[in-house]
C-alpha cells in the first residue's frame, strides 16, 4: 500500500507542477484579513502572479483552579539532619508533606506565517509554519520557541491538495469528533493544569486519532464530489525536522554503535493513514460524518541498540458524526485500535493485551443574534492493564506481567461557555471532572500509581476538578 501511496502522489505531483512556469514571482506582504479568504482544505488561496505572504495567531490567558486528589501531601520539605539553633518546634531530620498550589495561571501563543502563490494554469502552492511557546520539559521556563506545523503543499481544484512536511495525519485532520467548544474540550486547556505522572504523561485518554503528531509526511486531501471528500498520508517515522545531526555515532574500539538513531527502528515506522468524510444538508439539517484509519509498525530497537521489543502493530480506527440544526450541535465519536496510552494511535500494545477505546458524546448551541455558544461532553475510555509478557533474554521464554491488574477506566465530563465580545476576541469559561481508576505506574509493570499519598495504601482512584477562565485574541 505504501507504495501504491507514494506512486499515486507522485503521479499526481508530477501533473500539476509540469505546465507551472519557472519565473521568479514578486513577494507581497498581505494583512492578516487575507486570510479570511482560504480555500479548500484549510489550503490559503493567493491571486495569480504574485507570492504573497501573510500572518496569523493566537494569543491565549487563561486562570484554573484545580482540586486534585492527585495533588495531596504531593510535595515533600525536609528539615535539616540538625535542627537550626532557635527554631522553636523544628524536629531534626523529620519530613513534612504539602499539597499542590490549588491556584495558576497559563499563557500560550501561536504565530502562523502563511506563503501562498498561484500559477498562470491555476496550480496553487506555498507553504505554512507555525511558530509555538512550547514547555520542553523538566526544568525549562515553558515559554521556549518551537515549530508546530510546517509544511509545503501543491493545490488544484480538480486533483486535490499535496502536503509535504511536518503536519497531521490525514486521519487526524478529516477526522470528524464530538462537537465542542474552546475550554470544554475533551484533551485541551484543563489537563494542562493537572500533574502528569504515570507511564503516559498526561491525564485524558480521549484524544484524536494520532494526537496532532507532527512527524514529517506526505498527505493527499481530495477535492470535495458529491459532499465526500478523503485523504491519505505516509510517514516513514516519527522523526520531525531536519534530523541530520542524529546519525549513528560509534565507539570507537569495538566500532559498534553507541546510541540509538534515526531510521535504527527505535520508533513506530511506516504509519499509514487514511481518513473519508461526508458533508451535506438535509432540509434544515446539516450532517457531517467520517471513518478514519492508521496502522504503523512498532519500534523494534528499544534502549540499547541490542535490545529488541516485540510489540503488536499499532492500529486505530475512529467513527464520528454530528447533526446541526437551529443552532444546536450534537454528536459523538468511537475510537478502538490496538494501541496504548493517551495519544490515540502512537504507542503499541503490548502483547496479551486487548485493544484499548473510547467514546464520547457531546453538544453546543449557538444563541442567536449573540454568537455566545453553550456547550458539554460526556466520554469514558477503557484500556486493558491484564496480562502482558516481555522477553526475558532466555530464547523461547517471556515474562509474565500484571496477572490480576484491573482495566483502566477514566471517565471526563466538562460544560462552559464562550462569548464574542469583540471581533477576534474571545472570554471562554468552563468546568471539567475526570475520574481516573488503575492507571498504571509505566507501560510495562502494571503496577498502579497510588493517587492520593496522603491517605494509607494505595488509592487507585484519582478524582480531579478544574475550573477554568480566560480569554482569546486571534489574528
Amino acid at each position: 500500500m505504501r507504495k501504491l501511496l507514494l506512486a499515486t502522489t507522485a503521479v499526481a505531483g508530477a501533473a500539476l507542477i509540469a505546465p507551472t512556469a519557472m519565473a521568479q514571482m514578486p513577494i507581497v506582504i498581505e494583512p492578516p484579513g487575507f486570510m479570511a479568504g482560504s480555500g479548500g482544505n484549510g489550503t490559503p488561496r493567493g491571486s495569480m502572479g504574485a507570492v504573497r505572504v501573510s500572518l496569523g495567531g493566537y494569543f491565549d490567558v487563561r486562570a484554573g483552579y484545580v482540586s486534585d486528589s492527585n495533588d495531596r501531601s504531593a510535595v515533600p520539605a525536609t528539615q535539616a539532619a540538625t535542627a537550626a539553633a532557635g527554631n522553636v518546634g523544628s524536629i531534626a531530620g523529620s519530613t513534612r508533606t504539602f499539597g499542590r498550589q490549588r491556584v495558576d495561571f497559563q499563557s500560550d501563543f501561536e504565530l502562523n506565517v502563511f506563503v501562498d502563490g498561484k500559477a498562470a494554469n491555476g496550480l496553487e502552492y506555498g507553504a505554512v509554519i507555525e511558530l509555538q511557546v512550547d514547555n520542553v520539559g523538566a526544568g525549562a521556563t515553558g515559554t521556549s520557541i518551537d515549530t508546530d506545523e510546517f509544511y509545503g503543499y501543491l493545490s488544484s481544484p480538480m486533483f486535490g491538495t499535496i502536503r509535504f512536511g511536518d503536519e497531521d495525519a490525514a486521519a487526524n485532520l478529516l477526522q470528524v469528533r464530538v462537537p465542542l467548544i474552546r475550554g470544554a474540550d475533551t484533551d485541551n486547556y484543563w489537563d494542562e493544569f493537572l500533574q502528569r505522572n504515570g507511564g503516559d504523561g498526561s491525564p485524558s485518554l480521549l484524544t484524536s486519532i494520532t494526537d496532532g503528531s507532527d512527524a514529517t509526511k506526505i498527505i493527499y486531501l481530495s477535492p470535495q464530489f458529491f459532499g465526500f471528500d478523503f485523504g491519505l498520508s505516509y510517514a516513514p517515522n516519527s522523526g520531525e525536522g531536519e534530523r541530520f545531526a542524529l546519525g549513528r555515532t560509534q565507539q570507537p574500539a569495538l566500532n559498534t554503535a553507541a546510541s540509538v538513531a534515526q531510521r535504527d527502528r527505535s520508533a513506530r515506522r511506516n504509519e499509514i493513514t487514511g481518513a473519508i468524510r461526508y458533508r451535506g444538508t438535509f432540509g434544515p439539517v446539516g450532517l457531517t460524518a467520517g471513518f478514519s484509519a492508521l496502522q504503523s509498525d512498532s519500534q523494534q530497537l528499544v534502549a540499547a541498540p541490542t535490545s529488541l521489543q516485540v510489540a503488536r502493530r499499532i492500529t486505530a480506527y475512529a467513527g464520528g458524526i454530528q447533526l446541526a440544526a437551529f443552532g444546536f450541535t450534537v454528536g459523538g465519536e468511537y475510537v478502538w485500535g490496538d494501541y496504548q496510552g493517551v495519544s490515540v494511535g502512537l504507542a503499541p500494545l503490548a502483547r496479551g493485551r486487548e485493544a484499548s477505546r473510547h467514546y464520547v458524546l457531546g453538544a453546543t448551541y449557538t444563541v442567536p443574534g449573540l454568537g455566545t455558544q453553550i456547550g458539554g461532553f460526556w466520554g469514558q475510555a477503557i484500556q486493558d492493564n491484564g496480562r502482558s509478557t516481555s522477553p526475558n533474554g532466555t530464547a523461547g521464554q517471556d515474562t509474565v506481567f500484571g496477572a490480576n491488574v484491573r482495566d483502566r477506566n477514566q471517565t471526563v465530563y466538562s460544560f462552559g461557555v464562550v462569548h464574542p465580545l469583540a471581533p477576534g476576541l474571545q472570554l471562554y469559561a468552563n468546568y471539567t471532572h475526570m475520574r481516573d481508576a488503575n492507571e498504571p505506574n509505566s507501560a510495562t509493570n502494571n503496577t498502579r500509581l497510588d493517587q492520593n499519598a496522603a491517605r494509607a495504601g494505595l488509592q487507585n482512584i484519582r478524582n480531579a476538578e478544574v475550573y477554568m477562565a480566560g480569554f482569546r485574541v486571534s489574528f
